[in-house]
């Protein structure tokens, strides 16, 4: 209540942004407590101007030559082949200066709208010119121009053929591989700067590599990286506390990102959305939503695109719907609820706080809907077992155009509501429609054997197994479980002794289902089978391969082999304890259910409700009024279940 209250008072003094206003266009990156060499700093930021701000400096000099203008004007319109032919035909023509600053702008251009094609027949024509070939700006905007078309190699190829190199290529170098999730080239380019050249690493270097320790979640490198920081005077640089607190919170050591946080002398919003992720994203909810109003109340700062996407799945993970429909309005108030990335965290939540109307509003009103967008909402009727919605789904998807076509997390979110014979034409579409496009990941393959096991189509469940050429565990169970649910433990057997032919081993997965297939059909036989693999293999120690023995024994009605079991166990699971009571009741040995049920008590074992339905039936069998008074009264007074539930019990 006390954060719903918090955030209603944000909502209400938040300033309105005019329409058409991205919040996200604002960077809030800046630096004020770092004053840089000079001579370096105007040569890196001279090599990084964005190309709006050079389009501003133009536009207000009216003594530019048209040539630049044309240039400009091109970029922005993104005639960038029709930009390049300009440059070639007036590279003669134009000064020096001139065609430098326009190829620079071109590059620049070629690498945000990662057009490579046109940014290799650029990268060309300066390789081939005298005068910019061994430039040191050029050669920087062509490996962050590669980088950013997600082409590190080139980058490195631009690098390695430069005569000499000064610390702003290395720092392009290393941000290009970071950008590309390349973590581990990463490491290696930072460990040949410090170790093969005379450059110190700066407030540019660090970042980089400090997130790189995280996406490998590398928490000591981090760490030894943490102390350069500190020991060539960096520690309070905003950028490079970011990163530390970003590295921190990804290897899970949220309290060395909180001291951080804390004793970073400047932080902007990156600092905050960067700690309440690390929250998040380690379980700590209460504190992600804590720090959430600090920053709304005693910073004043407004939240961007990151902090929503960021909070808006805590919300739904803890079931704070309230919360979360306060920060839709924010977000409203904000202008940012039109955002892709909002708007499809807000359909995710509402989902799953249960809002399914609230879920399909949010997703109808999304203009600008992506992949993404569509697989979240077709997850959310597959989950409420709507196939037929979610296959309506995936139909309309396909006409949205070529940006927008169904992928392999498409099938793969349909592909659980396929559950009965009813859903195999369906099942079978997509699965033509995943082999015209060649989705051949194993998750799906294993999906689709599920799928069709359920469906009864065991011959295409073989079929889709026999079609995978790596076989995993996974693509073993998936078939195995799929006979195990069809009742057919024979053949589920003989598929676990291929599987050890194969040279796979089960795991608790295998054998549980097998169980369960034995369980269900009441097949002693099969099940001692089993039984002794799992003895002859030391699998016997796994809790749930026992309790799946415990259940099978149970329900073949051999309830003194399951109390051997149950007795030799060292770890005894509650789930083990509630099968063994009722287990006892169900085979009509009701002064043993409730003796085992007065052992769980004095052992401080929590009782489950599957346990107290055991003991009122026991009672009922012996028809022991008073025991079952006690009972009832255990119930109330320690569980401190609803008395209804109760009432419903006794009366059955």
């Amino acid at each position: 209540m006390k954060w719903l209250q918090q955030l209603t008072h944000a909502v209400i003094i938040a300033p309105s942004l005019p329409s058409g206003y991205h919040h996200h266009h604002q960077s809030p990156l800046y630096r004020t407590n770092l004053k840089p060499n000079k001579s370096f700093n105007s040569l890196y930021t001279k090599s990084s101007l964005s190309l709006s701000n050079q389009t501003a400096s133009l536009a207000g000099q009216t003594t530019r030559p048209s040539f630049l203008q044309e240039i400009v004007a091109l970029c922005e319109n993104d005639n960038l082949a029709t930009a390049l032919t300009l440059i070639q035909s007036h590279s003669q023509n134009a000064t020096s200066l001139q065609a430098k600053e326009a190829i620079g702008l071109l590059l620049q251009a070629c690498g945000n709208q990662k057009d490579i094609e046109t940014g290799r027949r650029l990268h060309k024509f300066v390789s081939n010119s005298t005068h910019y070939k061994n430039d040191y700006v050029l050669n920087t905007r062509l490996i962050k121009m590669y980088a950013l078309c997600g082409s590190p190699l080139d980058s490195r190829f631009v690098f390695d053929t430069m005569e000499t190199k000064n610390l702003i290529q290395w720092n392009a170098l290393v941000s290009g591989y970071t950008r590309n999730g390349l973590y581990g080239d990463v490491v290696k380019v930072f460990m040949d700067l410090v170790s093969n050249t005379e450059f110190k690493p700066d407030n540019f270097t660090f970042p980089s590599v400090i997130k790189a320790c995280g996406g490998i979640l590398d928490v000591r490198l981090g760490e030894v990286i943490h102390g350069m920081v500190i020991k060539m005077g960096l520690v309070l640089d905003v950028f490079v506390g970011n990163a530390l607190v970003g590295m921190y919170g990804k290897c899970g050591v949220v309290d060395e990102a909180m001291k951080v946080f804390d004793f970073m002398p400047e932080t902007n919003l990156v600092s905050w959305n960067s700690m309440i992720c690390a929250f998040s994203e380690n379980g700590f909810s209460k504190e992600s939503f804590d720090l959430l109003m600090e920053m709304l109340g005693e910073e004043g700062l407004l939240p961007d695109v990151v902090t929503l996407v960021t909070i808006l799945p805590v919300c739904a993970g803890e079931g704070e719907v309230d919360i979360g429909m306060g920060i839709h309005g924010l977000a409203v108030k904000l202008g940012l609820s039109e955002e892709v990335m909002v708007n499809n965290a807000m359909v995710y939540m509402y989902s799953k706080c249960g809002y399914l109307n609230e879920a399909q509003m949010s997703f109808v009103k999304n203009k600008n809907k992506n992949v993404v967008s569509w697989n979240t909402m077709i997850n959310v009727f597959s989950l409420e077992g709507d196939v037929h919605e979610a296959f309506n789904l995936v139909q309309e998807m396909q006409l949205q155009g070529e940006e927008v076509k169904a992928n392999e997390v498409t099938i793969l979110n349909v592909l659980p509501a396929c559950l009965n014979k009813l859903q195999l034409r369906i099942l079978k579409e997509l699965h033509g429609y995943s082999f015209r496009h060649c989705f051949q990941h194993e998750e799906l393959s294993n999906a689709f054997i599920l799928a069709y096991a359920k469906c009864g189509a065991l011959n295409s469940a073989e079929n889709v197994f026999h079609g995978i050429r790596d076989k995993t565990v996974s693509s073993w169970n998936a078939l195995i479980g799929g006979h195990a649910q069809n009742g057919d433990p024979r053949e589920a057997l003989h598929l676990l002794f291929q599987m050890t032919y194969s040279g796979q081993q089960p795991d608790w997965f295998t054998i549980s289902s097998l169980l369960l297939a034995c369980a269900h059909l009441k097949s002693l036989h099969y099940g001692k089978e089993i039984h002794g693999y799992v003895l002859r293999n030391g699998l016997e120690t796994d809790s749930f391969v026992g309790t799946s023995l415990l259940s099978h024994y149970i329900h073949c009605g051999k309830a003194s082999s399951a109390q051997v079991l149950f007795d030799r166990m060292k770890d005894k699971k509650l789930v083990s304890w509630n099968a063994m009571i009722s287990g006892y009741s169900q085979n009509g040995l009701p002064y043993e259910s409730l003796a085992l049920f007065r052992k769980s008590l004095f052992e401080g074992i929590q009782s489950h409700e599957i346990a107290i339905v055991s003991v009122f039936g026991a009672c009922s069998q012996l028809s022991a009024l008073r025991l079952g008074k006690e009972a009832h009264g255990y119930v109330l007074k320690a569980l401190q279940i609803e008395d209804a539930f109760v009432v419903v019990l006794l009366a059955s």
